[in-house]
């Protein structure tokens, strides 16, 4: 007798895991939007979800460039590479 688990189709009712350095020394400094942005990307990068700025911005009721300018933010950290 063989166990298996049903693979969730909708990557929304899973959860995204954000390592604890994340919340202890880069969350505190960050802006929020940029907070917003990081973990959004985050849970998109982690399910196989494709996502653009555009859309992204759409999402979060952001500009294009606000999420621009955050991801080169966390860029500028070491946190991401474009």
């Amino acid at each position: 007798m063989g166990f298996t688990q049903e693979k969730i189709k909708d990557f929304y009712l899973l959860s995204t895991d954000v390592e604890n350095i994340f919340l202890n020394e880069y969350m505190p400094a960050a802006p929020g939007d940029y907070v917003k942005v990081f973990l959004y990307g985050l849970l998109y990068s982690k399910n196989q979800g494709e996502m653009t700025n555009i859309q992204l911005a759409k999402h979060l009721q952001m500009t294009e460039k606000q999420v621009e300018e955050a991801w080169d933010y966390w860029e500028q950290l070491g946190i991401v590479s474009k």
